[in-house]
């Protein structure tokens, strides 16, 4: 069977008492890596909203051709914001109630 069996999951569980054979658990297996995807979220909204209003600067002032894709383009950046937004918090969030390492 590829999946551990929940007695095993909770006998890793930080909450449960260890028997005096069982060695603990090293601290490491608890880090969080939530700063990963929230770092690679933040990067890559970043420069898209750089793009994005480098690009409505140069079709609405520049060439004064602001049209319904740069709107389009625009409404997909704060639909990306939303979702990236979600991403980050649930990463980090989720780290606080997934503690038990099976």
């Amino acid at each position: 069977m590829l999946l551990p069996s929940l007695s095993s999951c909770f006998s890793h569980h930080p909450f449960v008492a260890m028997s005096a054979t069982e060695a603990p658990l090293d601290p490491a297996l608890y880090e969080s890596r939530a700063h990963i995807p929230i770092t690679v979220v933040a990067v890559v909204l970043s420069l898209a909203t750089l793009l994005v209003s480098l690009r409505s600067y140069t079709r609405a002032i520049l060439i004064n051709q602001f049209g319904m894709d740069d709107y389009a383009a625009i409404i997909a950046l704060v639909l990306a914001m939303g979702s990236g937004i979600m991403v980050a918090s649930s990463e980090h969030w989720l780290f606080f109630f997934n503690r038990a390492v099976c």
